[in-house]
Protein backbone atom coordinates (compact mmCIF):
# COMPACT_ATOMS: atom_id res chain seq x y z
CA UNK A 1 0.00 0.00 0.00
CA UNK A 2 2.77 2.26 0.34
CA UNK A 3 4.31 2.06 -2.99
CA UNK A 4 0.75 3.69 -4.11
CA UNK A 5 2.29 6.88 -2.14
CA UNK A 6 5.36 6.98 -4.14
CA UNK A 7 3.56 6.34 -7.20
CA UNK A 8 1.58 9.13 -6.77
CA UNK A 9 4.75 11.09 -6.18
CA UNK A 10 5.89 10.30 -9.21
CA UNK A 11 2.49 11.35 -10.92
CA UNK A 12 1.53 14.18 -9.02
CA UNK A 13 4.87 16.51 -9.40
CA UNK A 14 4.81 15.79 -13.45
CA UNK A 15 0.97 16.32 -13.42
CA UNK A 16 1.06 19.80 -11.24
CA UNK A 17 4.18 21.16 -13.13
CA UNK A 18 2.31 20.48 -16.72
CA UNK A 19 -0.92 22.34 -15.30
CA UNK A 20 1.14 24.96 -13.45
CA UNK A 21 2.90 25.59 -17.11
CA UNK A 22 -0.18 25.88 -19.21
CA UNK A 23 -2.37 26.97 -17.01
CA UNK A 24 -0.56 29.09 -14.13
CA UNK A 25 -0.99 27.92 -10.77
CA UNK A 26 -4.42 28.43 -10.21
CA UNK A 27 -4.68 25.74 -12.93
CA UNK A 28 -2.99 23.24 -11.19
CA UNK A 29 -5.07 23.89 -7.43
CA UNK A 30 -8.16 23.52 -9.59
CA UNK A 31 -6.58 20.28 -10.96
CA UNK A 32 -5.65 19.29 -7.25
CA UNK A 33 -9.76 20.24 -6.12
CA UNK A 34 -11.10 18.07 -9.27
CA UNK A 35 -8.87 15.12 -8.00
CA UNK A 36 -9.45 15.58 -4.18
CA UNK A 37 -13.64 15.64 -5.05
CA UNK A 38 -13.33 12.81 -7.47
CA UNK A 39 -11.13 10.67 -4.30
CA UNK A 40 -14.03 11.70 -1.87
CA UNK A 41 -17.11 10.84 -3.77
CA UNK A 42 -15.12 7.21 -4.77
CA UNK A 43 -14.20 6.39 -1.42
CA UNK A 44 -17.64 6.92 0.33
CA UNK A 45 -19.15 5.41 -2.45
CA UNK A 46 -16.55 2.16 -2.85
CA UNK A 47 -14.87 1.39 0.65
CA UNK A 48 -16.38 -0.46 3.86
CA UNK A 49 -15.60 -0.21 7.24
CA UNK A 50 -13.21 -2.66 7.77
CA UNK A 51 -13.22 -2.94 11.85
CA UNK A 52 -15.29 -5.58 12.94
CA UNK A 53 -18.39 -4.67 14.86
CA UNK A 54 -17.56 -5.97 18.29
CA UNK A 55 -14.51 -3.67 18.18
CA UNK A 56 -16.38 -0.82 17.65
CA UNK A 57 -16.94 1.58 20.43
CA UNK A 58 -20.18 3.99 20.99
CA UNK A 59 -19.35 7.45 18.74
CA UNK A 60 -19.94 10.72 20.77
CA UNK A 61 -19.94 13.25 18.46
CA UNK A 62 -19.51 16.16 21.14
CA UNK A 63 -16.20 14.09 22.58
CA UNK A 64 -14.97 12.67 18.78
CA UNK A 65 -14.79 16.70 17.39
CA UNK A 66 -12.89 17.82 20.77
CA UNK A 67 -9.11 17.80 19.61
CA UNK A 68 -7.91 17.67 22.59
CA UNK A 69 -9.50 14.37 23.04
CA UNK A 70 -8.68 12.59 19.95
CA UNK A 71 -4.74 13.81 20.84
CA UNK A 72 -5.28 12.09 24.43
CA UNK A 73 -4.91 8.91 22.61
CA UNK A 74 -1.09 10.01 22.15
CA UNK A 75 -0.72 11.95 25.63
CA UNK A 76 -2.26 9.31 28.40
CA UNK A 77 0.94 6.13 28.29
CA UNK A 78 4.48 6.64 28.25
CA UNK A 79 4.91 4.47 26.19
CA UNK A 80 2.27 6.27 23.01
CA UNK A 81 4.20 9.79 24.20
CA UNK A 82 7.85 8.32 23.59
CA UNK A 83 7.24 6.74 20.70
CA UNK A 84 5.12 9.83 18.75
CA UNK A 85 8.31 11.94 19.86
CA UNK A 86 10.65 11.47 17.37
CA UNK A 87 8.35 10.69 14.58
CA UNK A 88 6.75 14.30 15.24
CA UNK A 89 10.70 15.64 15.11
CA UNK A 90 10.94 13.40 12.11
CA UNK A 91 7.86 15.27 10.07
CA UNK A 92 9.32 18.23 11.54
CA UNK A 93 12.50 17.76 9.75
CA UNK A 94 10.70 16.68 6.41
CA UNK A 95 8.84 19.69 6.01
CA UNK A 96 11.62 21.13 4.70
CA UNK A 97 10.75 19.97 1.51
CA UNK A 98 8.05 22.89 1.25
CA UNK A 99 10.83 24.88 0.67
CA UNK A 100 12.64 22.83 -2.01
CA UNK A 101 10.94 24.94 -4.77
CA UNK A 102 12.25 28.13 -4.04
CA UNK A 103 15.61 26.33 -2.61
CA UNK A 104 16.38 24.72 -5.78
CA UNK A 105 15.44 27.68 -7.91
CA UNK A 106 18.06 29.92 -6.09
CA UNK A 107 20.68 26.94 -5.87
CA UNK A 108 21.16 25.29 -9.33
CA UNK A 109 18.67 27.95 -11.03
CA UNK A 110 15.95 25.31 -11.77
CA UNK A 111 12.46 25.89 -13.13
CA UNK A 112 9.28 24.26 -12.67
CA UNK A 113 9.27 21.81 -14.88
CA UNK A 114 13.02 21.06 -13.30
CA UNK A 115 11.73 20.21 -10.16
CA UNK A 116 8.62 18.45 -11.13
CA UNK A 117 11.11 15.96 -12.61
CA UNK A 118 13.31 15.70 -9.77
CA UNK A 119 10.05 15.08 -7.54
CA UNK A 120 8.98 12.82 -9.45
CA UNK A 121 12.33 10.66 -9.15
CA UNK A 122 11.72 10.79 -5.68
CA UNK A 123 9.04 9.40 -5.76
CA UNK A 124 10.14 6.64 -8.07
CA UNK A 125 12.57 5.97 -5.52
CA UNK A 126 10.35 6.14 -2.47
CA UNK A 127 7.62 3.66 -4.45
CA UNK A 128 10.83 1.16 -5.16
CA UNK A 129 12.02 1.38 -1.36
CA UNK A 130 8.71 0.90 -0.39
CA UNK A 131 7.94 -1.99 -3.00
CA UNK A 132 11.31 -3.82 -1.93
CA UNK A 133 12.39 -3.14 1.29
CA UNK A 134 9.26 -2.79 2.51
CA UNK A 135 8.51 -6.75 2.20
CA UNK A 136 12.46 -7.59 3.14
CA UNK A 137 11.86 -6.27 6.72
CA UNK A 138 9.75 -9.44 8.51
CA UNK A 139 12.58 -11.59 7.54
CA UNK A 140 15.78 -9.43 7.46
CA UNK A 141 15.45 -6.23 9.70
CA UNK A 142 13.69 -5.37 13.35
CA UNK A 143 11.31 -2.71 12.81
CA UNK A 144 13.79 -0.94 15.58
CA UNK A 145 16.66 -1.27 12.70
CA UNK A 146 14.87 -0.19 9.84
CA UNK A 147 13.62 3.58 12.34
CA UNK A 148 17.26 4.12 13.19
CA UNK A 149 18.51 3.33 9.53
CA UNK A 150 15.39 5.33 7.96
CA UNK A 151 16.33 8.34 10.01
CA UNK A 152 20.12 8.04 9.31
CA UNK A 153 19.39 8.43 5.68
CA UNK A 154 17.26 10.98 6.15
CA UNK A 155 19.96 12.84 7.97
CA UNK A 156 22.55 11.83 5.46
CA UNK A 157 20.28 13.35 2.30
CA UNK A 158 19.97 16.82 3.78
CA UNK A 159 23.62 16.73 4.76
CA UNK A 160 24.80 16.26 0.93
CA UNK A 161 22.18 18.01 -0.20
CA UNK A 162 23.48 21.04 1.49
CA UNK A 163 27.18 20.71 0.22
CA UNK A 164 26.42 19.06 -3.35
CA UNK A 165 27.52 21.81 -6.37
CA UNK A 166 25.60 20.58 -8.99
CA UNK A 167 21.82 19.84 -9.08
CA UNK A 168 22.27 16.35 -11.25
CA UNK A 169 24.13 14.74 -8.18
CA UNK A 170 20.98 15.26 -6.10
CA UNK A 171 19.25 12.75 -8.42
CA UNK A 172 22.08 10.27 -6.75
CA UNK A 173 21.42 11.19 -3.25
CA UNK A 174 17.51 10.07 -3.73
CA UNK A 175 18.55 6.43 -3.40
CA UNK A 176 19.12 7.79 0.04
CA UNK A 177 15.80 9.79 0.95
CA UNK A 178 13.76 7.01 -0.89
CA UNK A 179 15.36 4.12 1.89
CA UNK A 180 14.24 6.65 4.68
CA UNK A 181 10.22 6.69 4.05
CA UNK A 182 10.80 2.96 5.57
CA UNK A 183 11.36 4.31 8.87
CA UNK A 184 8.00 6.37 9.72
CA UNK A 185 5.67 3.41 8.63
CA UNK A 186 7.35 1.40 10.98
CA UNK A 187 7.22 3.62 13.99
CA UNK A 188 3.59 4.15 13.13
CA UNK A 189 3.05 0.34 12.93
CA UNK A 190 4.94 -0.33 16.48
CA UNK A 191 3.18 2.74 18.24
CA UNK A 192 -0.39 1.53 16.86
CA UNK A 193 0.73 -2.16 18.83
CA UNK A 194 -0.15 0.29 22.46
CA UNK A 195 -3.29 1.28 21.11
CA UNK A 196 -6.76 -0.52 21.21
CA UNK A 197 -8.54 -1.46 18.04
CA UNK A 198 -11.28 0.60 18.16
CA UNK A 199 -9.06 3.22 18.58
CA UNK A 200 -6.49 3.13 15.93
CA UNK A 201 -8.75 5.50 13.74
CA UNK A 202 -7.86 7.97 16.47
CA UNK A 203 -4.68 7.24 16.81
CA UNK A 204 -3.61 7.87 12.70
CA UNK A 205 -6.09 11.14 13.06
CA UNK A 206 -3.92 12.34 16.47
CA UNK A 207 -0.70 11.94 14.65
CA UNK A 208 -1.81 13.58 11.63
CA UNK A 209 -3.13 16.41 13.60
CA UNK A 210 0.68 16.69 15.02
CA UNK A 211 2.03 16.62 12.20
CA UNK A 212 0.03 19.35 10.63
CA UNK A 213 0.56 21.52 14.34
CA UNK A 214 4.42 21.09 13.80
CA UNK A 215 4.04 21.99 10.03
CA UNK A 216 2.67 25.57 10.86
CA UNK A 217 5.83 26.12 12.59
CA UNK A 218 8.39 24.40 11.02
CA UNK A 219 7.16 26.00 7.57
CA UNK A 220 7.63 29.33 8.13
CA UNK A 221 10.92 28.57 10.14
CA UNK A 222 12.02 27.28 6.79
CA UNK A 223 11.22 29.78 4.89
CA UNK A 224 12.63 32.60 6.90
CA UNK A 225 16.44 30.46 6.95
CA UNK A 226 15.58 30.71 3.39
CA UNK A 227 14.88 33.96 2.96
CA UNK A 228 18.17 35.36 5.07
CA UNK A 229 20.11 32.41 3.09
CA UNK A 230 19.31 34.19 -0.33
CA UNK A 231 21.69 37.43 -0.19
CA UNK A 232 24.70 34.82 1.32
CA UNK A 233 27.04 32.51 0.12
CA UNK A 234 26.19 29.99 -2.62
CA UNK A 235 26.70 27.44 0.01
CA UNK A 236 24.56 29.05 2.55
CA UNK A 237 21.87 29.23 0.27
CA UNK A 238 22.31 25.65 -0.83
CA UNK A 239 23.28 24.09 2.69
CA UNK A 240 20.78 26.40 5.29
CA UNK A 241 17.56 24.76 5.66
CA UNK A 242 18.79 21.29 4.86
CA UNK A 243 21.80 21.39 7.15
CA UNK A 244 19.13 22.07 10.07
CA UNK A 245 16.64 19.74 8.76
CA UNK A 246 19.69 17.95 9.15
CA UNK A 247 20.00 18.58 12.70
CA UNK A 248 16.93 17.82 13.61
CA UNK A 249 16.65 14.34 12.59
CA UNK A 250 19.36 13.99 15.54
CA UNK A 251 16.91 14.10 18.33
CA UNK A 252 14.91 12.33 16.17
CA UNK A 253 17.75 9.23 16.39
CA UNK A 254 18.25 9.72 20.11
CA UNK A 255 14.48 9.95 21.11
CA UNK A 256 13.60 7.20 18.85
CA UNK A 257 16.41 4.70 20.09
CA UNK A 258 15.70 5.88 23.71
CA UNK A 259 11.59 4.69 23.22
CA UNK A 260 12.25 1.13 21.08
CA UNK A 261 14.95 0.68 23.84
CA UNK A 262 12.66 0.89 26.66
CA UNK A 263 9.34 -0.31 24.86
CA UNK A 264 9.88 -3.91 23.94
CA UNK A 265 6.69 -5.56 21.09
CA UNK A 266 3.10 -6.02 23.05
CA UNK A 267 1.39 -9.28 22.33
CA UNK A 268 -1.52 -10.13 21.31
CA UNK A 269 -2.00 -11.65 24.93
CA UNK A 270 -1.59 -8.38 26.43
CA UNK A 271 2.45 -9.71 27.71
CA UNK A 272 5.21 -7.83 26.36
CA UNK A 273 8.38 -9.29 24.56
CA UNK A 274 11.15 -9.05 26.71
CA UNK A 275 13.50 -9.26 23.45
CA UNK A 276 13.11 -9.52 19.94
CA UNK A 277 15.30 -11.53 18.43
CA UNK A 278 17.63 -10.39 15.86
CA UNK A 279 16.34 -9.81 12.61
CA UNK A 280 13.09 -11.22 13.13
CA UNK A 281 10.03 -8.74 12.83
CA UNK A 282 6.86 -9.39 15.08
CA UNK A 283 4.25 -10.87 13.11
CA UNK A 284 1.41 -8.16 14.35
CA UNK A 285 3.53 -4.97 14.00
CA UNK A 286 4.32 -6.59 10.11
CA UNK A 287 0.43 -7.12 9.14
CA UNK A 288 0.33 -2.89 10.04
CA UNK A 289 3.51 -1.45 7.90
CA UNK A 290 1.49 -2.13 4.88
CA UNK A 291 -1.42 -0.05 6.20
CA UNK A 292 0.77 2.94 7.67
CA UNK A 293 3.00 2.90 4.96
CA UNK A 294 0.72 4.76 3.00
CA UNK A 295 -0.16 6.75 5.53
CA UNK A 296 3.13 8.09 6.81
Amino acid sequence: AGAAFGIAFVIGPISGGCASSLFGYDGALLLVAVLLTIVTIVTAARYEETLPFKHRGNFDWWARINPAATLGVIFRSEACRMLTLPSVINEISFTVNTSWMLWLQFRFGWDVADVGIYLSALGFAIALNQICVMRMIPDKFSEKSAIMYGFSASCLYYFLAGFLPRGWMLYFALIILGFSSVANPCLRATLSVYVPDEEQGALQGALESMYTLSKVFACSAYGLILGWSEGQDVYAVGGAINFVAAAIMVPALISAKLALGKYAIKEDDGKVEEHVPSGKFNQKIASKVGMTSCLS
